[in-house]
């Protein structure tokens, strides 16, 4: 079959389909347009900087709602979709940071770079024209304290922030605590502490006066008549051996006037007391005293029940009086005696040094009124002997020669 031929037989074909073809109206309307699929879009394609523990959320503008994300490093930054929204969140400090959100039906993606930033620390916004407030406390007036004595003052308004000065420490002292301030009075007079506010530069000062606490026992002007003994402050009268010493009497000059009582609780053998027109107490061992001992005294003011205990020591002055420059001989292995004080008088406070021991020893011996000490030689040679009153705190030198035993 020639060329010719074959092309009629394919049109005579074509031909006999139209004729069984039956053609329709088409509704252009309802023709499905099939479109090109949008690329996945995001409200912004800026480098973004994060806060660390912030989040931040990114609108997905274009897309098919089924999307998938990832983050080229979860341990600085994390990210995940919520409907529409892309949240991503800063965890510690990074840079360039690649979030990806991919769209599973299309396929296609698109990128984000986060930074992940320190913290920033937000000043408080400066309320404006607000006036400061006025440096207050809560007193109006001086304060006054006794010495010992305290006051707390609060400031009841001001900035917040203080310092205090104290203008005499030797006279108070000032605590600043919060907004209260603690003051404690030390000695008797007047200063005064001041207060700034150290914002507003404001001050104010406050006065304070202070006098002395008042004693809950009775005085005297001459307290110095009191001597410290073994940890106590004592007076010292002698007794009648005294002869014309005046120390057989004392006389103390109470300060207060007043209506007083007198008790004497120890050793009124030994003195008697009395107060004159004159506001004196008055004490005097007694003629029949020829011991030393002790005496307690008792002064009570009847009217404001203020007391004083008065402790005397009553000592006789010829103690180691005449011991001064004696000398003492002692044969090797025998003794003498020393008597250093009088009869019937305790030796307890005397105190008794050789300086060799090895020459001579000592004793003490009581028998019967006799009080005093055994001397003993021990080998030949001269020593000294110290004898110290513990009361009167005399002392004397003896001089012991030790004689060879022949």
């Amino acid at each position: 079959m020639n060329k010719v031929s074959y092309a009629s037989l394919i049109l005579s074909l074509l031909c006999s389909c139209v004729d069984n073809v039956t053609l329709r109206e088409v509704n252009l309307d309802k023709v499905v347009k099939l479109s090109k699929p949008k690329a996945i879009a995001l409200s912004t394609s800026k480098n973004i900087n994060l806060e660390i523990g912030k989040t931040t959320s990114i609108t997905i503008l274009n897309g098919s709602g089924a999307y998938e994300v990832s983050s080229s490093n979860n341990n600085i930054a994390t990210a995940k979709t919520k409907g529409n929204k892309l949240i991503i969140k800063g965890l510690k400090i990074g840079q360039n940071i690649n979030i990806t959100l991919t769209d599973k039906k299309t396929n296609k993606d698109t990128k984000l770079k986060i930074s992940v930033i320190k913290t920033k620390t937000q000043q408080p916004k400066p309320i404006p024209n607000e006036k400061p407030k006025k440096l207050k406390v809560n007193v109006n007036n001086d304060i006054n304290l006794t010495v010992g004595g305290q006051k707390t003052i609060t400031i009841t308004s001001g900035s917040g922030a203080y310092k205090v000065n104290t203008n005499d420490l030797s006279k108070v002292s000032a605590t600043l605590r919060g907004n209260n301030i603690n003051i404690t009075a030390i000695s008797d007079g007047a200063t005064y502490i001041s207060i700034t506010d150290t914002k507003t530069k404001q001050q104010l000062s406050i006065n304070i006066k202070i006098a002395k606490a008042e004693s809950n026992t009775i005085e005297f002007y001459n307290e110095n008549s009191f001597i410290e003994y073994q940890g106590e402050k004592e007076i010292r009268v002698y007794n009648t051996n005294s002869g014309d010493f005046e120390e057989k009497q004392k006389i103390l000059l109470i300060k207060e006037a007043g209506n007083y009582d007198i008790k004497i609780t120890k050793g009124d053998e030994f003195i008697n007391a009395k107060i004159n027109n004159k506001n004196q107490l008055i004490i005097n061992t007694k003629e029949s005293s020829n011991g030393v001992g002790e005496a307690i005294l008792i002064l009570t003011d009847k009217k404001t029940k203020k007391e004083r205990k008065i402790k005397l020591r009553i000592i006789d002055p010829s103690v180691l009086r005449g011991m001064s420059g004696a000398k003492i001989e002692v044969t090797e292995g025998e003794t003498s005696d020393i008597q250093p004080i009088a009869t019937n008088q305790n030796t307890d406070h005397i105190n008794i040094n050789i300086k060799d021991p090895k020459i001579a020893s000592y004793k003490r011996q009581i028998k019967g009124d006799y009080h005093g000490f055994v001397i003993k030689g021990l080998k030949a040679g001269t020593t000294k002997i110290i004898l110290w009153d513990g009361v009167t705190e005399e002392k004397r030198e003896i001089i012991v020669k030790a004689n060879t035993n022949k």
